[in-house]
């Protein structure tokens, strides 16, 4: 079963076909494409064909049945939107059902990832020494502070630097 043309030129650069199913015994046969990013479902017609095409996220519950040889598979997309296929062998119900459920749970899980958030320090503006030097200068001539003070603040700036 070869994937349509058309579905081939729509795939992004970071996209890949994981499973292609193609209703068997049909003159003009519908199909579904499991990517790594989407569902696309495909129905050729007289002259090309219909392609429709969903998003893991949109994929609201997909569900199979199985009798003694064949199964049928339904997804329930958003939007009531459902994509069926009948007289399906059980071997590929099971894959498209299994498959179908681990994207599902990956786009899930990527919708609702915590998000590491970093906090940083808020940096302190850093005085310039000189400026801060000049202050204390200009406190001990106006008699604000005592030359200790002056000459144990001066040694505190000086030895940051």
């Amino acid at each position: 079963m070869a994937v349509p043309d058309q579905i081939n030129k729509a795939l992004a650069s970071d996209e890949e076909i994981l499973y292609n199913f193609e209703k068997p015994l049909t003159l003009k046969p519908p199909g579904l494409v499991f990517t790594n990013k989407r569902l696309i479902y495909y129905k050729p017609k007289t002259f090309g064909i219909e392609l429709k095409d969903y998003s893991w996220h949109d994929l609201c519950n997909v569900s199979m049945k199985e009798g003694l040889v064949q199964g049928e598979i339904e997804f329930e997309m958003a939007g009531n939107h459902d994509i069926e296929f009948e007289n399906v062998s059980k071997d590929q119900v099971r894959k498209m059902y299994a498959l179908a459920q681990e994207l599902k749970a990956k786009a899930h899980n990527a919708l609702h990832k915590p998000q590491v958030i970093v906090q940083q320090e808020a940096k302190v503006p850093q005085e310039d020494p000189v400026v801060k030097l000049k202050q204390l200068k200009d406190m001990l001539d106006g008699g604000l502070i005592s030359q200790a003070e002056y000459d144990a603040k001066k040694a505190d700036i000086l030895s940051r630097m």
